[in-house]
């Protein structure tokens, strides 16, 4: 995993215990494990933490990070991939995985970029027709979503919880995975091109270090 590279050889963490919060079925824990981490996960779907556990032989908490078991500075890196935006309580969950982590520990982070060019578009469509043209807002704005973040105020929430940003990248959600037509991922593959060319992607990552505690 590409930004394993990054964690280990850039930020200088060596693979200790690992916490994947959205942890599904495993698959990042897997990779994880292959390069020596300990992999610990917490999963809100008792079939997909029970299928993790069963198979890969992986301690997952079912169950929401704040309400997780773990002890307190037991971790060297805790991630979210494409999870943030669908807690209940981005703040809560960051200020857990804040007690979570041990002094310098890391906290990597990806999620969608409501600043982006596929946004901006979805609701100048939507504005300008006057609310008659949907289809891209409901495409985008994902009612699963509790929160829909920029890359600005994703940074203060970072830091307003204890973390001091130490890496910072835009990236795409692979377009294999988009629920669309052939034809409308061929427009994207066009729009994410042009987005990337105006640095407006469509989601982004953050690593940050723990920099405080945080009382909770």
């Amino acid at each position: 995993n590409r930004y394993l590279h990054i964690v280990e050889d850039k930020l200088g963490v060596k693979p200790g215990n690992v916490l994947d919060v959205g942890s599904a079925f495993g698959t990042f824990l897997k990779v994880a494990s292959t390069r020596g981490w300990k992999p610990h996960g917490a999963e809100y779907s008792k079939f997909s933490s029970s299928a993790a556990r069963d198979h890969w032989g992986f301690e997952i908490f079912n169950g929401d990070i704040t309400g997780s078991p773990y002890e307190k500075g037991q971790f060297d890196l805790i991630s979210y991939w494409d999870v943030i935006e669908h807690v209940i309580d981005p703040r809560a969950n960051l200020e857990k995985a804040n007690a979570l982590l041990r002094e310098g520990g890391k906290v990597l982070i990806t999620t969608d970029n409501y600043q982006s060019l596929l946004a901006t578009i979805a609701n100048l469509a939507y504005q300008i027709s006057l609310g008659k043209v949907k289809y891209p807002v409901q495409k985008f704005w994902i009612p699963h979503n509790t929160y829909y973040f920029k890359p600005d105020n994703f940074k203060m929430l970072l830091k307003a919880t204890g973390f001091k940003p130490v890496f910072f990248e835009k990236l795409d959600y692979p377009i294999d995975k988009l629920d669309v037509s052939g034809f409308e991922k061929q427009l994207v593959r066009v729009l994410y091109a042009m987005g990337n060319f105006i640095n407006m992607n469509t989601q982004f990552m953050f690593i940050a270090e723990k920099e405080r505690d945080i009382q909770r």
